[in-house]
């Protein structure tokens, strides 16, 4: 696949690149999910991620690496616990952002 500019809205419309918010907060949060996660964490690059993410007051076992994807809605991790390092390098959110009292190891933003 093709590397597209987070930051641009047009060309993230291939449902293949698509994964709903919702589900990526239940991999990361329900003990169903979160206990299967491999070793080395959640690995997305080039995803658009549609919805909005709220990890408000979770803890947040693995590491998680979003690069150069699309976050189409809010990003809430007000109050969330990090064991292990996120990061959201070349990663775009359309929406807001905020992370007060967020608590990582490692955070990459940029």
């Amino acid at each position: 696949m093709k590397e597209l500019d987070p930051r641009a809205e047009t060309e993230w419309g291939d449902p293949c690149r698509q994964i709903l918010a919702q589900f990526l907060m239940d991999v990361l949060t329900k003990p169903k999910f979160r206990y299967q996660i491999p070793q080395h964490g959640v690995r997305l690059r080039g995803a658009h991620i549609v919805g909005t993410i709220d990890l408000a007051d979770t803890e947040i076992r693995p590491a998680v690496r979003i690069h150069g994807s699309r976050i189409e809605g809010d990003a809430t991790l007000d109050d969330s616990r990090w064991k292990r390092p996120l990061s959201l390098r070349g990663s775009t959110i359309a929406g807001g952002f905020s992370a007060e009292r967020e608590c990582t190891p490692i955070a990459r933003f940029c």
